[in-house]
């Protein structure tokens, strides 16, 4: 990964991240995920410091909504994460596995089942 300084443009690595699969950015952090590493990682936009890594099986994805991230891993899970603490707020298996990167709209998560020709739209309030 590469920090670019938008007033000269000269690019620094600040850090190599295997099978990078999804960014975000949120609660003052910038959010990684890597299937093939089994990482979530939390970092400092500023330099590119790790804060934080979590162990998930796959990650596919990672949004932010409201208070906490919600991951899917590839395998159908959908994980709603605490991103102070990277604790586990809770989890759960969905109808479909081999799932894309979420993103958030119209008050719902909406996730593709990549092998099924699939639109998932989750509705938050059920947890």
């Amino acid at each position: 990964m590469w920090r670019i300084d938008r007033a000269t443009y000269e690019a620094t690595r600040v850090g190599q991240f295997p099978g990078l699969d999804s960014v975000a950015v949120a609660f003052g952090s910038l959010w990684l995920t890597s299937r093939s590493q089994s990482h979530l990682w939390k970092l400092d936009p500023a330099d590119g410091t790790v804060l934080g890594q979590l162990d998930l099986p796959e990650p596919s994805g990672v949004v932010p909504v409201d208070d906490a991230l919600w991951i899917t891993t590839y395998d159908g899970g959908l994980v709603q994460l605490d991103p102070a603490t990277l604790s586990i707020r809770s989890e759960r298996k969905l109808q479909y596995a081999a799932l894309g990167p979420p993103i958030y709209a119209f008050g719902s998560l909406w996730v593709s089942a990549l092998e099924n020709d699939a639109v998932l739209r989750i509705s938050l309030d059920q947890g």
